[in-house]
């Protein structure tokens, strides 16, 4: 299991979208006991609990040894979309909106083409 309140930290400082301050008050703490909270090597379970969900990352970073990768939400590309215990990166999210917008685009000149054709028709 990973130090909870190094990792914590680590997050906390490369998220820039919300202050320590800000943080403790969602978990409800105050910013002074979130800073004894960098220090412990692990937090109970409710709280473990809050501060994924606040965080928006699975409870199993926690545990998870081998993944040195620290999630960071800012990152274009690089945040994880969590439910029903799947796994999608924004990356992926991206690349599939780009697709769709192109069949879209495609789609889109495919209709003027038919209403022209349409008007070509009933000019006749």
């Amino acid at each position: 299991m990973k130090h909870i309140g190094n990792e914590l930290n680590i997050i906390l400082s490369k998220n820039k979208k919300i202050r320590k301050k800000e943080f403790a008050e969602k978990i409800g703490m105050t910013d002074v006991n979130l800073s004894k909270i960098f220090k412990k090597e692990s937090v109970d379970s409710v709280l473990l609990e809050k501060i994924s969900k606040t965080l928006n990352i699975p409870i199993t970073f926690w545990f998870d040894e081998d993944d040195h990768d620290c999630p960071n939400i800012n990152q274009k590309g690089k945040g994880n979309i969590i439910g029903n215990q799947n796994h999608v990166t924004i990356a992926d999210c991206e690349s599939k909106l780009e697709i769709a917008n192109k069949e879209i685009d495609h789609l889109q000149a495919l209709l003027e083409e038919k209403e022209r054709t349409i008007q070509i028709l009933m000019n006749k």
